[in-house]
């Protein structure tokens, strides 16, 4: 298995862990990018195997995909607000879209890493492979 299914699945594992009640999961993914695709599969497979339900929102516009993006993050404030967690009383959630760009994204993260964290959550195989520390390569 390579690193990108296994990283796509340990996702969604986590994920099924960390959202007791999750029951559907919204998968986004350039469908012209074979990793991207390969990944998407891997996730769905993963999905399936917990039993969730897999929404994937067309994205064809980059318009879309930062919609999509906003979503995610209010998604996710929601489920954080369900489990006690209320923003600016027990948590913080800093969110940057720094999109493709490898430069950006180091910057973004050398920023947010700044802050010092307890968490720091990606969901992009770039912004993950960069926060590892290793070699963003494009796609």
């Amino acid at each position: 298995m390579n690193q990108t299914k296994h990283v796509a699945s340990k996702r969604v594992e986590f994920l099924r862990e960390v959202v007791l009640d999750l029951g559907r999961l919204a998968i986004l993914a350039n469908t012209e990018n074979v990793s991207a695709v390969s990944e998407m599969r891997e996730a769905q497979a993963a999905a399936s195997r917990l039993g969730l339900e897999i929404v994937m929102p067309e994205i064809r516009r980059a318009e879309d995909i930062a919609h999509a993006a906003q979503t995610q993050v209010a998604a996710l404030r929601q489920e954080l607000r369900k489990l006690g967690w209320e923003e600016g009383r027990n948590i913080r959630v800093d969110v940057r879209f720094p999109g493709a760009d490898t430069d950006k994204v180091r910057a973004v993260l050398t920023e947010l890493m700044s802050l010092t964290p307890d968490v720091l959550v990606t969901n992009t195989n770039l912004v993950t492979t960069v926060a590892e520390g290793g070699r963003a390569r494009p796609d």
